[in-house]
């Protein structure tokens, strides 16, 4: 993935070291600025496939989730960033189909429609500007199906 790693955050899990780069779980996440209004934290009981290592299940087994529509919000530094999403299907397969809008904007459709145990990272998606809080909306458009984020993380590009 092209850029350093400013911050990585483990949702609704714990602190983890993944290759190298320490992820910051739910508290300190939220002690970092993380806002998540509503947002529940969740545990993710499905084995990742492709196969992941421990630090990446312990990662992809967390999630925060909400009904239809996830929001956070996070703090961004001045100059060019991108913003990296993590998800994982933990439901049924092809259940999940997200969207997402950075502070209103859409800027992705069909996140995370994975077979079962399917994961993947989605992005980078570019920030540019002062710094600033920056806006993430992620909505499945249906309000039987509960939108979710396992890990996000920040580069410098």
């Amino acid at each position: 993935m092209p850029g350093s790693v400013v911050w990585a955050m483990n949702l609704g899990g714990d602190d983890v070291h993944i290759q190298g780069q320490h992820w910051w779980g739910q508290a300190k996440a939220e002690a970092h600025g993380l806002q998540s209004p509503g947002a529940k934290p969740v545990r993710v009981p499905v084995l990742p496939k492709p196969h992941a290592g421990p630090a990446w299940r312990q990662m992809l087994g967390s999630a925060l989730c909400q009904p239809q529509t996830l929001r956070l919000s996070v703090p961004v530094p001045e100059g060019p960033h991108g913003v990296v999403l993590w998800l994982a299907e933990n439901w049924q397969s092809r259940w999940h189909s997200l969207s997402l809008s950075i502070d209103g904007q859409p800027v992705a459709h069909g996140l995370g429609d994975l077979p079962l145990g399917g994961w993947e990272s989605c992005g980078p998606y570019p920030i540019n500007g002062p710094a600033r809080r920056i806006e993430l909306r992620l909505d499945t458009g249906k309000p039987t199906v509960d939108a979710h984020l396992m890990g996000l993380s920040l580069l410098r590009l």
